[in-house]
Order: C-alpha cells, then structure tokens, then sequence
C-alpha cells in the first residue's frame, strides 16, 4: 500500500471549482443504503467521543467516525482490488459539505485506513502526508477506525417492511432493490421451512414465482448490482429456479393431456407408457426438490444474500467521464425500460422471414419479460404509456408462454413415438397419440395466430 501512495500524486482545485456533496446523495451515488447504515453511523460517532479520550483528540472530529461508516467499502466495485487501499481518493473527489477541508481529508485517510494492512502501519502517515497534514492528526484517524469497527460489532439492525418496488420515487432505487430482494427471499424461506407437500402444484407455483421474481429483477438490474451478484448469486438462483422449473413443465404437461381428454371425452387409461413415464420423471424431480430445501444449501445462499444487502447491495454505473451515475427510480427506470425496448426491436427482422422459429418466439418473450419486470418494479411511478407497455409486455409473455408449453409438448410427444419400440407401445397409445400431437399443433398455431395479431398492432404503434 505505501508504494500505491507513494505514486500517487495529489493536486488542489481551485477552491470555486469544488463541488461539494450531501452524505445521502453521495450514498446513494455509489450504491450504499443509507437508511439502514445511519443508525449505526450515529452510534460509531458515540463510540468517538468515548474513544476520544484515550486518544487524547477533540471530541469534535466524531462526525468524521459517522461518516466513516456510512462509506466504508464504498470503492468496491469502482476501484480494482488492487487499488482499494486508494478508496479515500472517492472522497477527496466527492468532498461532503459537512465537513471542511481538513475534515475531508482526514476522512479519506480513515477508509484507506481501514483496508486492513493499512492500519497500524506507515500508510496513513503517508497519506497525510501527500496531502501536507501534519502526522499530528493521525490519532484522529486510528479514532475513526476504531469506532467504525466498534461499532460494526454492536451494530442495529433495523428491521424494514416494505412490499418492494411499492413506494415510487419516496426512497431511493438502491433501497428499493434491497427491499424487494427481502421480500423475495422472506417468501422463499416462510414456504420452504413450513412446507413439506411439494407434490401439490399450487405450492411449486408460489415458491416458484417468488425465486423467478428474485432472478429476474436482480438480472434486470445486474448492471446495477455489486458483481457478487453476477457471479455468485445469479447462477444460484438460476440453478433452484430450473429444478422447480422441471417439475412445473411436468404439471403443465399433466394439464395440457387432461384438457385433450376432456375435448376428445376419453379417460387416461389411454396413455399408460405416456403416464408411467410422466410420473416417474415427476417423482425424481420431486425428490430432488424435498433434499435440496430440506438440506442447508439454500439456507446459506439466503444467509449470504442477507449479509450482502445489510452492506448495500448496489454498485454505481460510471460513465464515459468516471462520473457516478446516480440511482434516482426515475433515471433507473428510464435506462432500463429503454434498454429493454432496443431488445424487442431487435427481434422485428427476426419475425419476417419464411419460418420463424420457436426459440426465436423464446427470446422474444424473455424481452418482453425483462420490459415486464422493469415496470412493474416501478408501477407507482409509471406514467400512462408506461403503463399501457406494462399491460403489452403481460398479454405477449402469456401468449408466448403459452406457445412455448405447446412446442414444449410436441417434443416430448414426436419423442416418444420415435422410441415406440423402445417402451413397446401398443397401437391404440401410438394412435392416441398423434391424435394429441395433432390437437397440439392446432392449439399451437392458434396460439401463433394470436401472437401475429398482436405483434402487428405492436409493431405499428411502437416502428411508427
């Protein structure tokens, strides 16, 4: 770390040219919860002036200890791991008008300090020194830290309900994301823990909407999100969320055979092989669910998930100037939502060829999707056409869905009759069965129609 600083060289603005920030706009710049840290923030400026004392330093520098913790990390995620003990550099270029000159800087000097082989070594010394601070100040530093680590260990941790994206433009983007996860996860573990019948489709369906909720959102607004996330949690989630997804494909498919039967006024003792092979696909897929929640290996994911959001679980957006993008609902929305639109505008060329194919149809729909889970994350702050794409991206997501569980069927339908010999069909099951594949193709065009129908009108409004 010394060497880090040794090269570094700091030069002053003029002072007119300064621009000052408050303590929450800064937070909310670089992704930090501030809500839930200025309680304890409050608490490490006690510790100061309990500290202070033994330090022999003027119990007037505690807000330097405040505000210490409410920034701490605030480098992870902008600077590379490398140059973290260069994190107090974000406050000499985001000075907080709270504090003067002297006061920022000494700051600074605190979360460098407490990059662990920065304390108690000759870093901060050296650090004020390349800012022409006299070393007499570093009892004021080795203060600050010790009450921000004080008061990390005696932490509160507020406990917050909120029903998500639910309050608009009233808190914070960063904060509402975090909000929103919580629910998730709240959800996810009340239905795991108290619940044992997962053979019963309603209770996939709950926990199920609930992780795709999680997954989605935070895959939304990964751009967003400290790179953990990406990383670490996302495939995670993305590997539950296909293990529930199984079993959902099996009961659609369940659905999908019963509505033939009724239409055609026959029983299921028609497809003893598709039965068999149905429910012995669907027991496995069952197990699997019952050992995964019932072992500790969610628990630790959400426990991990948790521990992120009490830290803050965003990250800033630089722009091509370095300068932090702020989380305002409105601007997240905005890019986001524009974002989301250049996607499904991308699928236009895609959909006037001679065939289309499905998998194009599935790409189209999880942009569709991704625009869905934008605005309705911020339904309380959508203005009339954003509200009339919310109920666009809806109707397209259960059309395509709903074409997509027919091509789903068809394959596992034209799969079965290719291994007839295999699972030694008899004709009356093999006969039945083209019947079903028959009726499934005609339920999928209908459902194609009725994409086509839509999409043009889609299209006419949004090319226009």
């Amino acid at each position: 770390m010394d060497k880090i600083i040794a090269n570094r060289n700091y030069m002053r603005n003029p002072r007119e040219k300064v621009r000052q920030w408050g303590a929450k706009e800064l937070c909310s710049s670089f992704g930090i919860n501030y809500d839930t840290k200025k309680e304890n923030a409050r608490l490490a400026a006690l510790i100061f002036q309990a500290v202070s004392e033994d330090y022999q330093v003027p119990r007037s520098y505690a807000p330097i200890a405040s505000r210490a913790f409410l920034l701490k990390g605030v480098g992870e995620g902008i600077l590379e791991d490398s140059f973290l003990a260069l994190e107090g550099d974000i406050v000499l270029t985001h000075p907080l008008k709270s504090l003067s000159d002297k006061e920022n800087i000494l700051l600074a000097a605190v979360l460098t300090g407490m990059r662990a082989d920065a304390v108690g070594g000759a870093g901060i010394k050296e650090y004020l020194k390349k800012m022409q601070v006299s070393k007499k100040y570093v009892p004021v530093v080795e203060a600050a830290i010790e009450s921000v680590q004080l008061a990390e260990k005696q932490a509160i941790h507020s406990e917050r309900e909120c029903s998500g994206g639910q309050n608009g433009g009233s808190l914070s983007f960063s904060v509402q994301l975090e909000l929103y996860v919580s629910k998730q996860l709240d959800i996810i573990r009340r239905l795991t823990e108290k619940t044992s019948d997962y053979g019963d489709p309603e209770v996939i369906h709950d926990i199920r909407v609930a992780f795709r909720k999680l997954y989605s959102v935070t895959g939304v607004f990964s751009r967003y999100l400290k790179p953990q996330w990406s990383s670490c949690y996302q495939p995670e989630l993305n590997r539950n969320l296909k293990q529930l997804g199984a079993l959902r494909d099996l009961d659609i498919l369940n659905q999908k055979q019963i509505y033939f039967l009724e239409k055609k006024g026959i029983g299921p003792e028609v497809f003893p092989v598709w039965n068999k092979i149905i429910g012995e696909r669907r027991e496995g897929c069952l197990r699997a669910i019952e050992q995964h929640f019932s072992s500790d290996e969610f628990p630790k994911l959400a426990a991990a998930m948790e521990e992120e959001i009490k830290q803050g679980i965003c990250t800033p957006v630089l722009c091509r100037g370095k300068e932090a993008c702020l989380f305002f609902p409105e601007e997240v929305k905005e890019e986001c939502v524009r974002r989301a639109v250049m996607k499904i505008k991308a699928q236009k060329n895609w959909m006037e060829g001679l065939l289309v194919p499905e998998p194009v149809l599935h790409k189209l729909r999880l942009s569709f999707k991704e625009l869905r889970y934008v605005l309705d994350f911020f339904r309380q702050i959508l203005d009339k056409e954003e509200a009339e794409m919310l109920e666009a991206a809806t109707l397209f997501q259960e059309v395509l869905g709903d074409l997509h569980d027919e091509s789903v069927l068809l394959q596992e339908i034209r799969k079965l009759c290719k291994k007839s010999e295999r699972y030694q069909l008899d004709p009356e099951e093999r006969t039945y069965l083209k019947k079903f594949e028959h009726f499934s193709e005609k339920e999928r065009n209908r459902h194609f129609a009725l994409f086509e129908k839509h999409w043009e009108a889609y299209g006419k409004k949004t090319y226009s």
